[in-house]
């Protein structure tokens, strides 16, 4: 079974956001949540990166396809990572 662009699209989507929300309440819930908010803070821009790809991948064997949807999901996969790159390099 394919992934389509849209389903791709909505679950980098989630995924970033989800990241974005882990990130700042990292420091601000207790000890077992914030355990749960460090692993996907850490790990989760490198699965949005990944889910870019197969978004990517999805993109072109759709035949170019839902381009708006496809710009949006990997706008803020890439964004996703980006944000943990600037944050791994400046704090």
């Amino acid at each position: 079974m394919r992934l389509g662009v849209l389903p791709l699209a909505i679950v980098t989507i989630a995924s970033s956001l989800l990241c974005g929300v882990a990130y700042f309440s990292q420091e601000r819930v207790g000890i077992e949540l914030g355990v749960w908010c460090w692993f996907w803070a850490a790990l989760g821009p490198i699965f949005c990166l990944f889910l870019s790809g197969l978004l990517l991948v999805a993109f072109f064997r759709a035949g170019r396809r839902h381009g708006y949807i496809f710009g949006f999901g990997l706008a803020f996969g890439l964004a996703a990572f980006a944000a943990w790159c600037y944050a791994c390099i400046y704090h």
